[in-house]
This record gives structure tokens, sequence and C-alpha cells, in this order.
């Protein structure tokens, strides 16, 4: 039987204590949470009052999630929030992994659409 490794070389968060990593991590070693009281808008008639949503950046300019960073606006008319906040964590990873789409030959799925051949150089 063969072993299998994983490597984990990047890593993307958005959450209810913020959005990035760095800030993430500091906020929880401070104690923080991000569970709280929601608005009657939210929950309306559910029992459940308490609960954990992604902050916007109006609410948290330091670490408020901006789907602009993750996402184009056309294709945010597209897309369910969920999806944006894949997108955003996805590219965080990918980011501090150090992977480049074009120096890799890859196709960029999301906020650009690029082919390169396998030696990275952009086809039209």
């Amino acid at each position: 039987m063969s072993t299998r490794h994983v490597v984990i070389t990047g890593m993307g968060v958005v959450s209810p204590l913020g959005c990035g990593i760095e800030t993430v991590w500091q906020r929880l070693l401070a104690g923080q949470s991000g569970i709280r009281v929601l608005s009657d808008e939210i929950v309306g008639d559910l029992p459940a009052k308490i609960g954990g949503q992604v902050p916007t950046l109006a609410e948290d300019a330091k670490a408020g999630f901006d789907p602009d960073k993750a996402v184009t606006p056309k294709d945010q008319k597209k897309m369910d929030r969920f999806i944006e906040f894949a997108m955003a964590a996805a590219d965080e990873a990918i980011s501090q992994a150090g992977w480049h789409a074009v120096t890799n030959g890859a196709i960029v799925i999301h906020t650009q659409r690029l082919k390169s051949d396998p030696g990275g150089n952009l086809l039209s």
C-alpha cells in the first residue's frame, strides 16, 4: 500500500472574525469571537437570535469582506454569496502559496479568463 502525503502550501479564510489569515489569527489569539446577536432582519421569526455573519467592509474596514477583490461585478450578479466567499478564500490561499497561473501554465478560472500554453505563454 502506498502512502500519500498532503502538502498545504497556502491558506485563505473568510469568517465571522473577518477576512484574511493574519487578521483572523490575531483576533483568535486575542480571544475575540465572531458570534453575535443577529438583527431581526436576518433572523425574522426564527427562535435562534445569535450566529456568525461575515462582516462587510462597512462593518469592519480592516478585514470586512470585499466581493470586488474576489469576483468581477458582472459575475457577482450571477453568483451566490457563499461562492464569493469560497473564491476569496481560494484566492488568498493561492496567493499565499506563491502560485501564479500564467507562469505555471494554467487557465485562470475566476476574475480573468486567460489561457496559456504549457510554457506559460499567453494565448489569444
